[in-house]
C-alpha cells in the first residue's frame, strides 16, 4: 500500500466504535480505519529496518484485532483496535516457552502494536506476557536486569513507562518490578485524536522504533538463542544521530490544509459511515480506495446545502480528502456514475 497523502487520523474516527451494529462497526474498522494504522506500521517497519539493518519480516507477522470474516455468524463487539506484529511461526522447530500440558506453544509470547481505544487514544506498546511459562518469565526479567543501564536509557529516550497487569498493586519501582512475580508492558505516551500532525506522527513510529528491541529480546529468548540487544542499542544511536525530523506544522498551518467541510456539520456518524460502505470505500472522484491507499474519506453532497440539497443518502457520495477540498461547494456533479 503507497499513499502520498498525509496520513491523518480525524476527530470522527472515534465515532466508529459507537455504530450500534456490531457487524456494521466490524466491517468500518476494517475497510475504513485498518488501512490507515496499516500504514502507520508499515513506515514504522520500514524505519525499524533502516535503524536495525535488518528485515523484520524474516521473524515477524502481523497481527490486528478484532479480527473479522464477512461470513461469520456471531461478532464480538470491542472498544480497542490494534494493529502489529508477533513472531512468525516456523514449522521446522519449536518454541521454548512450554504449555502445562509440556507441549511448546505454536505462537511467540510477545507482541508489539498500535492500539486506539474507542476514546480515541492512540499509543504503542510491547505485551511480552500473552502467553508464557515460568522459565520464559524470569530469563526475561533476568535479561533486563542485566541489562538495566540500557534498558532503561532506550526507556528515557522515547519517554517509554511500563505498566503492571494487576490493579491489586501500586507500581513498584522498576528494579523492584523486575523482581516482582507480577507481568507488566511496556507503552509509550499517548496522542489522541485528531492526529493530523507530522510531529505527532513521527512520534509514533520513533516510539514502535525504540520499542522494537524490546521485542526482539522477547522473540530471541522464546527461540532460545541470545538476545542482539546490545547491538541492537548501538545501531539504534547512530541511526538517531542522523535522523531527520519532520517539518512541525502550527495549528494556523494545518487549519489551511483542513478546511472546514459542510458535511461534518450536518451528516450523522451512521449515515456518513453508511455512504463510505455503499461507495465501496472509494473516492468516486479519483477512484482510490481507503484499502489499497489508506487515505481519509469525506462525505460530500452532490447538490449542496446552500442551494437546497438535502441530508439523504441520495444526495451524498464518498470523496476522499483531495477531492473533496477541490470541488467548490456551487458544484451538484454526480461523481458515481
Amino acid at each position: 500500500m503507497t499513499s502520498s497523502e498525509a496520513l491523518i487520523f480525524e476527530a470522527r474516527d472515534t465515532e466508529i466504535f459507537s455504530i450500534p451494529d456490531t457487524k456494521t462497526k466490524l466491517n468500518t474498522l476494517q475497510n475504513y480505519f485498518f488501512p490507515r494504522l496499516k500504514r502507520l506500521l508499515d513506515e514504522a517497519l520500514l524505519q525499524v529496518k533502516e535503524a536495525y539493518h535488518i528485515d523484520p519480516f524474516e521473524k515477524y507477522n502481523f497481527i490486528y484485532s478484532p479480527s473479522h470474516r464477512k461470513e461469520a455468524k456471531s461478532n464480538r463487539d470491542t472498544d480497542l483496535v490494534l494493529i502489529g506484529v508477533s513472531g512468525r511461526r516456523h514449522f521446522d522447530r519449536q518454541l521454548k516457552v512450554i504449555r502445562e500440558d509440556g507441549k511448546p506453544y505454536a505462537f511467540h509470547p510477545a507482541s508489539a502494536i498500535f492500539q486506539v481505544t474507542n476514546a480515541g487514544r492512540m499509543s504503542v506498546s510491547v505485551r511480552p506476557f500473552n502467553w508464557w511459562d515460568d522459565d520464559y518469565f524470569w530469563k526475561l526479567k533476568k535479561y533486563f536486569r542485566q541489562n538495566y543501564d540500557e534498558f532503561t536509557a532506550l526507556l528515557n529516550q522515547g519517554n517509554l513507562s511500563y505498566t503492571s497487569h494487576t490493579d491489586q498493586i501500586q507500581l513498584a519501582p522498576l528494579k523492584q518490578m523486575l523482581r516482582d512475580e507480577y507481568f507488566f508492558e511496556i507503552q509509550s505516551s499517548a496522542v489522541y485524536l485528531p492526529v493530523a500532525n507530522p510531529m505527532a506522527i513521527d512520534q509514533l513510529i520513533l516510539d514502535f522504533v525504540l520499542l522494537f528491541p524490546i521485542l526482539d529480546i522477547c522473540y530471541s529468548l522464546a527461540e532460545g538463542v541470545k538476545p542482539k540487544f546490545p547491538e541492537h542499542v548501538q545501531a539504534l544511536s547512530t541511526w538517531l544521530a542522523t535522523r531527520k525530523q519532520p517539518v512541525f506544522l502550527k495549528p494556523d498551518d494545518q487549519e489551511i490544509q483542513m478546511p472546514e467541510l459542510d458535511s461534518y456539520r450536518f451528516v450523522r456518524a451512521g449515515l456518513w459511515y453508511q455512504v463510505l460502505a455503499r461507495d465501496n470505500w472509494t473516492c468516486c472522484s479519483c477512484r482510490r480506495s481507503a484499502k489499497e491507499h489508506g487515505i481519509v474519506l469525506h462525505v460530500d453532497h452532490i447538490q449542496p446545502r446552500s442551494l437546497g440539497g438535502k441530508d439523504e443518502i441520495e444526495n451524498l457520495q464518498t470523496l476522499c480528502l483531495k477531492c473533496n477540498i477541490g470541488k467548490s461547494n456551487k458544484d451538484s456533479t454526480d461523481l458515481r456514475s
